[in-house]
């Protein structure tokens, strides 16, 4: 319960919020308070792209990029160098197209719908968010930075605070699979309090 708690008074006093306009913050906040009925990953919904954050594992061609995600059994296809395709309908992971500037691997993700969330506590989206992430790895380093662009709910872009991380050089690194999700307790939940 105390991690939980502790989870959710850190989320909630990152300074590096996104700012929403003015008359939904209220949508935001009864997102937090109603966490567990409203967070979409919480009954076994997709965390969606910013929000399933960076991939275990990278593979790439010379016309395409996958990221590979142990957390939750996915995969993103990224095309290298080709334009959205604009007959896609919109998704939870959108339409990703990537460019390389320098050493820099740029994806351009548009075209999703409004079913995942950014983040928790309520950081919801619209279908008109564009996401911009950026990938660049300085020897045994990566570090991803993140843009959210999304003018129906957002006052002004949010760039998340930049990662670093080590790249895994173990020769016997495996990926876990997960068990598919198959929710068992929201219906006997009695608080709806989350963190």
């Amino acid at each position: 319960t105390n991690f939980e708690r502790d989870s959710g008074i850190g989320q909630r006093a990152d300074p590096n919020k996104p700012i929403y306009k003015a008359e939904l913050w209220d949508k935001v906040q009864y997102n937090d308070v109603n966490g567990n009925a409203t967070d979409p990953s919480f009954s076994c919904g997709p965390a969606g792209v910013p929000r399933m954050g960076f991939p275990n594992k990278i593979v790439s061609n010379p016309t395409e990029v996958v990221f590979l995600y142990d957390n939750e059994n996915t995969f993103r296809w990224i095309p290298l160098n080709k334009p959205h395709n604009t007959e896609r309908d919109q998704s939870y992971k959108g339409d990703s197209v990537a460019k390389w500037d320098g050493d820099t691997l740029v994806i351009d993700t548009d075209n999703f719908n409004d079913q995942t969330w950014l983040g928790w506590p309520g950081y919801f989206h619209s279908d008109q968010m564009h996401v911009i992430e950026k990938v660049t790895r300085t020897g045994n380093t990566i570090k991803y930075e993140v843009t959210v662009e999304d003018p129906g709910v957002l006052q002004k872009p949010w760039v998340w605070n930049p990662r670093v991380m080590s790249i895994n050089t173990d020769p016997k690194a495996a990926f876990w699979e997960d068990p598919p999700c198959d929710d068992k307790d929201l219906e006997h939940i009695v608080t709806k309090e989350r963190g």
